[in-house]
Protein backbone atom coordinates (compact mmCIF):
# COMPACT_ATOMS: atom_id res chain seq x y z
CA UNK A 1 0.00 0.00 0.00
CA UNK A 2 1.79 3.19 -1.15
CA UNK A 3 -0.29 5.58 -0.68
CA UNK A 4 -1.21 5.09 2.93
CA UNK A 5 0.14 8.26 4.20
CA UNK A 6 -2.88 9.97 1.65
CA UNK A 7 -5.51 7.98 3.54
CA UNK A 8 -7.50 7.85 7.00
CA UNK A 9 -7.02 5.32 9.39
CA UNK A 10 -10.28 3.75 8.38
CA UNK A 11 -9.54 3.48 4.72
CA UNK A 12 -6.19 1.60 5.92
CA UNK A 13 -7.43 -0.54 7.97
CA UNK A 14 -10.37 -1.82 5.24
CA UNK A 15 -7.77 -2.00 2.79
CA UNK A 16 -6.30 -4.73 4.67
CA UNK A 17 -9.16 -5.96 6.68
CA UNK A 18 -8.86 -5.59 9.50
CA UNK A 19 -9.64 -4.71 12.95
CA UNK A 20 -7.79 -2.67 15.38
CA UNK A 21 -8.61 -4.14 18.06
CA UNK A 22 -8.09 -7.46 17.29
CA UNK A 23 -5.32 -7.75 14.59
CA UNK A 24 -4.74 -10.55 11.73
CA UNK A 25 -5.73 -14.08 12.69
CA UNK A 26 -3.12 -16.88 12.35
CA UNK A 27 -4.43 -17.93 9.04
CA UNK A 28 -4.39 -14.30 7.30
CA UNK A 29 -0.45 -14.29 8.80
CA UNK A 30 0.16 -17.48 6.96
CA UNK A 31 -1.42 -15.79 3.82
CA UNK A 32 0.48 -12.88 4.24
CA UNK A 33 4.12 -14.43 5.16
CA UNK A 34 3.55 -16.22 1.52
CA UNK A 35 2.75 -13.51 -0.34
CA UNK A 36 5.22 -10.79 1.08
CA UNK A 37 8.06 -12.86 2.79
CA UNK A 38 10.00 -12.44 5.97
CA UNK A 39 10.66 -8.76 7.83
CA UNK A 40 13.79 -8.47 6.60
CA UNK A 41 16.20 -7.04 4.11
CA UNK A 42 17.59 -9.82 1.54
CA UNK A 43 21.49 -10.41 1.35
CA UNK A 44 23.59 -12.41 -0.77
CA UNK A 45 25.15 -15.04 0.43
CA UNK A 46 29.02 -15.51 1.82
CA UNK A 47 31.22 -15.90 -0.88
CA UNK A 48 31.69 -19.29 -1.27
CA UNK A 49 35.99 -20.52 -0.35
CA UNK A 50 36.75 -21.27 -4.01
CA UNK A 51 35.13 -17.91 -5.39
CA UNK A 52 37.40 -16.26 -3.00
CA UNK A 53 40.36 -18.23 -3.82
CA UNK A 54 39.70 -17.59 -7.78
CA UNK A 55 39.29 -13.99 -6.73
CA UNK A 56 43.01 -13.74 -5.95
CA UNK A 57 44.08 -14.64 -9.64
CA UNK A 58 42.21 -12.33 -11.28
CA UNK A 59 44.79 -9.37 -11.38
CA UNK A 60 46.29 -8.60 -13.95
CA UNK A 61 50.10 -8.85 -12.61
CA UNK A 62 49.11 -12.40 -10.50
CA UNK A 63 48.12 -13.31 -14.44
CA UNK A 64 51.25 -12.50 -15.84
CA UNK A 65 52.87 -14.68 -13.45
CA UNK A 66 50.27 -17.23 -14.07
CA UNK A 67 51.07 -17.34 -17.76
CA UNK A 68 54.76 -16.88 -17.16
CA UNK A 69 54.85 -20.66 -15.18
CA UNK A 70 52.67 -22.06 -17.67
CA UNK A 71 55.17 -21.58 -20.36
CA UNK A 72 58.00 -22.07 -18.53
CA UNK A 73 56.76 -25.80 -17.14
CA UNK A 74 56.04 -26.66 -20.71
CA UNK A 75 59.22 -25.56 -21.94
CA UNK A 76 61.09 -27.53 -18.79
CA UNK A 77 59.16 -30.74 -20.41
CA UNK A 78 60.70 -29.78 -23.49
CA UNK A 79 64.06 -30.28 -21.92
CA UNK A 80 65.96 -33.20 -23.06
CA UNK A 81 66.55 -35.69 -19.93
CA UNK A 82 70.07 -35.65 -20.81
CA UNK A 83 70.49 -32.14 -21.02
CA UNK A 84 72.77 -30.15 -17.86
CA UNK A 85 70.14 -28.13 -17.16
CA UNK A 86 67.00 -30.30 -17.16
CA UNK A 87 67.63 -31.06 -13.23
CA UNK A 88 67.09 -27.01 -12.64
CA UNK A 89 64.38 -26.71 -15.12
CA UNK A 90 61.19 -26.85 -13.10
CA UNK A 91 62.56 -24.81 -10.25
CA UNK A 92 61.39 -21.36 -11.96
CA UNK A 93 57.97 -22.39 -12.89
CA UNK A 94 58.09 -23.99 -9.60
CA UNK A 95 59.32 -20.92 -7.28
CA UNK A 96 56.42 -18.61 -9.16
CA UNK A 97 53.64 -21.42 -8.14
CA UNK A 98 54.55 -21.34 -4.80
CA UNK A 99 54.76 -17.22 -4.71
CA UNK A 100 51.21 -17.05 -5.95
CA UNK A 101 50.00 -19.59 -4.12
CA UNK A 102 51.67 -17.39 -0.73
CA UNK A 103 49.99 -14.32 -2.19
CA UNK A 104 46.46 -16.20 -2.38
CA UNK A 105 46.67 -18.09 1.02
CA UNK A 106 47.08 -13.99 3.05
CA UNK A 107 44.23 -12.89 0.71
CA UNK A 108 41.81 -15.81 1.05
CA UNK A 109 42.54 -15.85 5.22
CA UNK A 110 41.84 -12.60 5.40
CA UNK A 111 38.69 -12.27 3.50
CA UNK A 112 37.08 -15.31 4.66
CA UNK A 113 38.28 -14.47 8.71
CA UNK A 114 36.55 -10.89 8.15
CA UNK A 115 33.47 -12.57 6.73
CA UNK A 116 32.94 -15.07 9.49
CA UNK A 117 33.53 -11.91 12.03
CA UNK A 118 30.61 -9.97 10.39
CA UNK A 119 28.60 -12.74 9.83
CA UNK A 120 29.25 -13.53 13.71
CA UNK A 121 28.34 -9.88 14.63
CA UNK A 122 24.76 -9.99 13.14
CA UNK A 123 23.56 -13.48 14.82
CA UNK A 124 22.61 -11.99 18.10
CA UNK A 125 20.20 -8.96 19.24
CA UNK A 126 17.39 -9.97 17.54
CA UNK A 127 14.89 -7.20 17.11
CA UNK A 128 11.21 -7.93 19.06
CA UNK A 129 7.88 -6.24 17.80
CA UNK A 130 4.44 -5.93 20.18
CA UNK A 131 1.53 -7.30 17.54
CA UNK A 132 -1.95 -7.78 18.15
CA UNK A 133 -2.98 -10.56 16.82
CA UNK A 134 -6.76 -12.75 17.10
CA UNK A 135 -7.51 -10.01 19.98
CA UNK A 136 -4.03 -10.76 21.80
CA UNK A 137 -1.12 -8.75 22.49
CA UNK A 138 2.23 -10.38 22.69
CA UNK A 139 6.18 -9.85 21.59
CA UNK A 140 7.31 -12.02 18.50
CA UNK A 141 10.72 -11.57 16.55
CA UNK A 142 9.76 -8.42 14.21
CA UNK A 143 10.97 -10.17 11.37
CA UNK A 144 7.51 -12.26 11.66
CA UNK A 145 5.14 -9.05 10.90
CA UNK A 146 3.23 -9.18 7.84
CA UNK A 147 1.41 -6.30 5.83
CA UNK A 148 -1.97 -5.05 7.70
CA UNK A 149 -0.48 -6.64 11.67
CA UNK A 150 -1.47 -4.08 14.00
CA UNK A 151 1.18 -2.68 16.26
CA UNK A 152 2.11 -1.10 19.03
CA UNK A 153 4.83 1.22 20.02
CA UNK A 154 5.84 3.38 22.95
CA UNK A 155 9.06 5.00 24.52
CA UNK A 156 12.14 3.48 23.48
CA UNK A 157 11.20 0.59 21.23
CA UNK A 158 12.14 0.08 17.74
CA UNK A 159 10.20 1.07 14.96
CA UNK A 160 9.93 -2.93 13.48
CA UNK A 161 8.45 -2.37 9.85
CA UNK A 162 7.25 1.14 8.09
CA UNK A 163 3.54 1.35 9.39
CA UNK A 164 0.82 3.99 9.71
CA UNK A 165 -0.49 5.45 12.98
CA UNK A 166 -3.75 5.25 13.30
CA UNK A 167 -4.44 5.82 17.41
CA UNK A 168 -2.07 7.99 19.62
CA UNK A 169 -2.32 7.08 23.05
CA UNK A 170 -0.60 9.90 24.72
CA UNK A 171 -0.69 13.93 24.06
CA UNK A 172 2.77 14.05 21.87
CA UNK A 173 4.08 10.72 19.45
CA UNK A 174 7.24 11.54 18.61
CA UNK A 175 10.10 9.33 16.08
CA UNK A 176 13.63 9.66 16.21
CA UNK A 177 13.96 9.35 11.91
CA UNK A 178 18.02 10.79 11.84
CA UNK A 179 19.03 7.38 10.47
CA UNK A 180 16.62 7.56 7.71
CA UNK A 181 16.30 11.08 6.94
CA UNK A 182 19.44 12.36 8.31
CA UNK A 183 17.23 15.01 10.53
CA UNK A 184 18.71 15.28 13.93
CA UNK A 185 15.35 16.18 15.16
CA UNK A 186 12.51 13.89 16.34
CA UNK A 187 9.43 13.98 14.09
CA UNK A 188 5.90 14.60 15.69
CA UNK A 189 3.69 11.90 14.69
CA UNK A 190 0.29 12.57 13.65
CA UNK A 191 -3.06 10.65 12.55
CA UNK A 192 -4.60 12.45 9.95
CA UNK A 193 -4.16 12.02 6.05
CA UNK A 194 -1.34 13.97 4.43
CA UNK A 195 -2.84 16.24 1.97
CA UNK A 196 -0.08 16.37 -0.90
CA UNK A 197 0.40 12.94 -2.39
CA UNK A 198 4.52 14.18 -3.49
CA UNK A 199 5.35 14.39 0.40
CA UNK A 200 8.92 13.56 0.79
CA UNK A 201 9.21 10.72 3.90
CA UNK A 202 10.16 13.85 6.51
CA UNK A 203 6.73 15.32 5.64
CA UNK A 204 4.75 11.65 5.94
CA UNK A 205 4.24 12.72 9.78
CA UNK A 206 1.61 9.94 10.19
CA UNK A 207 4.15 7.01 8.57
CA UNK A 208 6.93 5.36 11.21
CA UNK A 209 8.95 3.95 9.11
CA UNK A 210 12.04 1.39 10.74
CA UNK A 211 15.50 0.23 9.73
CA UNK A 212 15.43 -3.06 9.26
CA UNK A 213 18.73 -4.65 9.55
CA UNK A 214 20.35 -7.57 7.14
CA UNK A 215 19.15 -11.57 6.76
CA UNK A 216 20.87 -12.61 10.22
CA UNK A 217 20.75 -16.18 8.96
CA UNK A 218 23.29 -15.85 5.54
CA UNK A 219 24.87 -18.84 5.22
CA UNK A 220 27.80 -19.22 4.21
CA UNK A 221 31.37 -21.50 3.76
CA UNK A 222 30.75 -23.46 7.19
CA UNK A 223 26.94 -22.57 7.57
CA UNK A 224 25.91 -20.23 10.08
CA UNK A 225 27.93 -18.31 12.63
CA UNK A 226 27.33 -18.12 16.24
CA UNK A 227 28.99 -15.89 19.35
CA UNK A 228 27.44 -14.66 22.08
CA UNK A 229 27.09 -11.19 22.84
CA UNK A 230 29.93 -10.97 25.62
CA UNK A 231 32.53 -11.88 22.72
CA UNK A 232 31.33 -9.32 20.31
CA UNK A 233 30.71 -5.49 20.95
CA UNK A 234 28.74 -3.24 17.62
CA UNK A 235 29.84 -3.11 14.25
CA UNK A 236 29.23 0.13 12.03
CA UNK A 237 29.62 -0.12 8.21
CA UNK A 238 31.53 2.61 6.64
CA UNK A 239 31.72 1.48 3.14
CA UNK A 240 29.31 -0.95 1.48
CA UNK A 241 31.15 -4.80 1.87
CA UNK A 242 34.62 -3.39 2.44
CA UNK A 243 35.26 -1.54 6.13
CA UNK A 244 33.38 -2.05 9.39
CA UNK A 245 34.73 -0.47 12.44
CA UNK A 246 34.40 -3.10 15.27
CA UNK A 247 35.71 -1.08 19.06
CA UNK A 248 35.98 -3.16 22.18
CA UNK A 249 33.48 -4.34 24.76
CA UNK A 250 32.35 -1.87 26.96
CA UNK A 251 30.13 -0.48 29.26
CA UNK A 252 29.72 3.15 26.65
CA UNK A 253 29.90 1.32 23.52
CA UNK A 254 27.60 -1.45 24.34
CA UNK A 255 24.82 1.40 25.23
CA UNK A 256 25.16 2.50 21.63
CA UNK A 257 26.03 -1.06 19.91
CA UNK A 258 22.26 -1.49 18.63
CA UNK A 259 21.60 1.29 16.63
CA UNK A 260 25.49 0.50 14.70
CA UNK A 261 25.53 -2.89 14.53
CA UNK A 262 21.56 -3.77 13.29
CA UNK A 263 21.32 -0.63 12.19
CA UNK A 264 17.86 0.46 13.69
CA UNK A 265 17.91 2.97 14.75
CA UNK A 266 14.48 4.59 13.86
CA UNK A 267 12.58 4.37 17.83
CA UNK A 268 9.53 6.33 19.34
CA UNK A 269 11.06 8.93 21.87
CA UNK A 270 8.17 10.32 23.13
CA UNK A 271 4.44 8.62 23.61
CA UNK A 272 2.45 5.44 22.58
CA UNK A 273 0.79 4.37 19.62
CA UNK A 274 -0.94 2.10 17.51
CA UNK A 275 0.02 2.12 13.81
CA UNK A 276 -0.80 -0.98 11.10
CA UNK A 277 2.26 -2.28 9.00
CA UNK A 278 1.87 -1.07 5.35
CA UNK A 279 5.53 -2.36 4.12
CA UNK A 280 8.20 -4.90 5.16
CA UNK A 281 11.32 -6.18 4.18
CA UNK A 282 12.30 -4.84 1.08
CA UNK A 283 9.40 -2.72 0.25
CA UNK A 284 10.23 -0.35 3.06
CA UNK A 285 11.78 2.88 3.00
CA UNK A 286 15.39 1.63 3.98
CA UNK A 287 14.46 -1.40 1.54
CA UNK A 288 14.58 0.93 -1.32
CA UNK A 289 17.71 2.38 -0.49
CA UNK A 290 19.12 -0.59 0.52
CA UNK A 291 18.52 -2.41 -2.98
CA UNK A 292 20.34 0.42 -4.96
CA UNK A 293 23.03 0.60 -2.89
CA UNK A 294 23.13 -3.53 -3.57
CA UNK A 295 23.10 -2.68 -7.34
CA UNK A 296 25.77 -0.61 -7.61
CA UNK A 297 28.91 -1.81 -8.82
CA UNK A 298 32.34 -2.19 -7.32
CA UNK A 299 34.74 -0.16 -8.64
CA UNK A 300 38.71 -0.86 -8.75
CA UNK A 301 40.44 1.05 -5.98
CA UNK A 302 43.04 3.15 -7.08
CA UNK A 303 46.16 0.93 -6.26
CA UNK A 304 44.40 -1.86 -8.37
CA UNK A 305 43.96 0.21 -11.35
CA UNK A 306 47.69 1.38 -11.41
CA UNK A 307 48.61 -2.07 -11.16
CA UNK A 308 46.19 -3.20 -13.96
CA UNK A 309 47.46 0.05 -15.84
CA UNK A 310 50.98 -1.77 -15.34
CA UNK A 311 50.54 -5.16 -15.95
CA UNK A 312 48.95 -3.68 -19.23
CA UNK A 313 52.19 -2.07 -20.15
CA UNK A 314 54.92 -4.55 -19.04
CA UNK A 315 52.73 -7.37 -21.00
CA UNK A 316 53.29 -5.39 -24.26
CA UNK A 317 56.91 -4.44 -23.48
CA UNK A 318 57.60 -7.46 -22.85
CA UNK A 319 56.20 -9.44 -25.72
CA UNK A 320 57.64 -6.73 -28.36
CA UNK A 321 61.23 -7.16 -26.54
CA UNK A 322 60.90 -11.22 -26.98
CA UNK A 323 59.52 -11.19 -30.39
CA UNK A 324 62.69 -8.89 -31.35
CA UNK A 325 64.81 -11.41 -29.67
CA UNK A 326 63.70 -14.30 -31.30
CA UNK A 327 63.54 -12.37 -34.83
CA UNK A 328 67.11 -10.90 -34.66
CA UNK A 329 68.39 -14.47 -34.25
CA UNK A 330 66.13 -15.85 -37.01
CA UNK A 331 69.97 -16.12 -38.68
CA UNK A 332 71.41 -18.89 -36.59
CA UNK A 333 68.51 -21.21 -36.51
CA UNK A 334 70.22 -23.19 -39.20
CA UNK A 335 73.31 -23.36 -37.07
CA UNK A 336 74.73 -26.66 -36.65
CA UNK A 337 75.21 -27.10 -33.04
CA UNK A 338 71.13 -26.78 -32.88
CA UNK A 339 70.60 -29.98 -35.37
CA UNK A 340 68.47 -28.26 -37.88
CA UNK A 341 65.76 -25.18 -38.30
CA UNK A 342 63.41 -26.25 -36.04
CA UNK A 343 64.92 -26.90 -33.16
CA UNK A 344 67.31 -23.55 -33.57
CA UNK A 345 63.90 -21.85 -33.76
CA UNK A 346 62.46 -23.58 -30.31
CA UNK A 347 66.04 -23.03 -28.51
CA UNK A 348 65.79 -19.15 -29.45
CA UNK A 349 62.12 -19.44 -28.30
CA UNK A 350 62.86 -20.54 -25.07
CA UNK A 351 65.32 -18.05 -24.70
CA UNK A 352 63.11 -14.98 -25.62
CA UNK A 353 60.80 -16.75 -23.04
CA UNK A 354 62.94 -16.88 -20.46
CA UNK A 355 63.99 -13.28 -20.95
CA UNK A 356 60.27 -12.45 -20.50
CA UNK A 357 60.19 -14.55 -17.40
CA UNK A 358 63.00 -13.06 -15.65
CA UNK A 359 61.19 -9.39 -16.73
CA UNK A 360 58.20 -10.00 -14.78
CA UNK A 361 58.72 -8.98 -11.14
CA UNK A 362 57.66 -12.35 -9.43
CA UNK A 363 57.40 -10.85 -6.09
CA UNK A 364 55.85 -7.70 -6.65
CA UNK A 365 52.36 -8.85 -5.73
CA UNK A 366 53.41 -11.00 -2.56
CA UNK A 367 55.00 -7.72 -1.80
CA UNK A 368 51.73 -5.86 -2.20
CA UNK A 369 49.77 -8.49 -0.36
CA UNK A 370 51.73 -8.37 2.75
CA UNK A 371 52.00 -4.78 2.63
CA UNK A 372 48.01 -4.79 3.10
CA UNK A 373 47.89 -7.45 5.22
CA UNK A 374 50.36 -5.53 7.27
CA UNK A 375 47.71 -2.41 7.27
CA UNK A 376 45.01 -4.64 8.44
CA UNK A 377 46.78 -6.03 11.45
CA UNK A 378 47.26 -2.47 12.38
CA UNK A 379 43.85 -1.38 11.58
CA UNK A 380 43.14 -4.84 13.88
CA UNK A 381 44.69 -3.37 16.48
CA UNK A 382 42.68 0.00 16.77
CA UNK A 383 39.35 -2.08 16.27
CA UNK A 384 38.66 -2.07 12.74
CA UNK A 385 37.85 -5.63 10.44
CA UNK A 386 38.80 -5.02 7.06
CA UNK A 387 36.55 -7.69 4.73
CA UNK A 388 39.22 -7.02 1.26
CA UNK A 389 42.72 -6.21 1.37
CA UNK A 390 42.82 -3.53 -1.28
CA UNK A 391 40.12 -1.45 0.54
CA UNK A 392 42.64 -0.56 2.96
CA UNK A 393 45.08 1.58 0.28
CA UNK A 394 41.51 3.04 -0.62
CA UNK A 395 41.39 4.56 3.30
CA UNK A 396 44.83 5.18 2.96
CA UNK A 397 44.43 7.55 0.31
CA UNK A 398 41.65 9.18 1.62
CA UNK A 399 42.77 12.76 2.66
CA UNK A 400 39.89 14.47 3.54
CA UNK A 401 36.91 13.37 5.55
CA UNK A 402 33.53 15.59 5.16
CA UNK A 403 30.80 14.40 7.53
CA UNK A 404 27.69 15.41 9.30
CA UNK A 405 26.34 14.55 12.65
CA UNK A 406 23.37 13.26 11.17
CA UNK A 407 22.46 10.38 8.61
CA UNK A 408 22.66 6.47 7.99
CA UNK A 409 26.64 6.35 8.92
CA UNK A 410 26.96 8.26 12.20
CA UNK A 411 23.54 7.86 13.71
CA UNK A 412 23.15 10.93 14.93
CA UNK A 413 26.02 10.60 17.36
CA UNK A 414 29.47 11.78 16.45
CA UNK A 415 32.48 12.00 18.47
CA UNK A 416 36.53 12.31 17.05
CA UNK A 417 39.67 11.94 18.60
CA UNK A 418 43.37 11.58 17.79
Amino acid sequence: MDDSYVRSAEDVCNFFNVNPEVGLSPKEVREQQAKFGKNELPEKESTPLWKLILAQFQDQLVLILLGAAVISFFLALLEPADSADSSTAFVEPIVILLILIANATVGVIQEANAEKAIDALKEYSPDEAKVLRAGHLAKINAKELVPGDVIDVAVGDKIPADARVIRIHSSVFKADQAILTGESVSVNKAIDPIVDARAVKQDQINIIFSVLKLSSQRKGRRGTIRKSRRQLSYIARLTEREIYLLPTFTAHTDSIHSSLLNPQGTTCVIGKARAIVVHTGSATAIGEIHTGISEQEDEKTPLKQKLDEFGDLLAKVISVICILVWLVNIRHFGDAAHHGWFKGAIYYFKIAVALAVAAIPEGLAAVITACLALGTKKMAARGAIVRSLPSVETLGCTSVICSDKTGTLTTNQMSISR
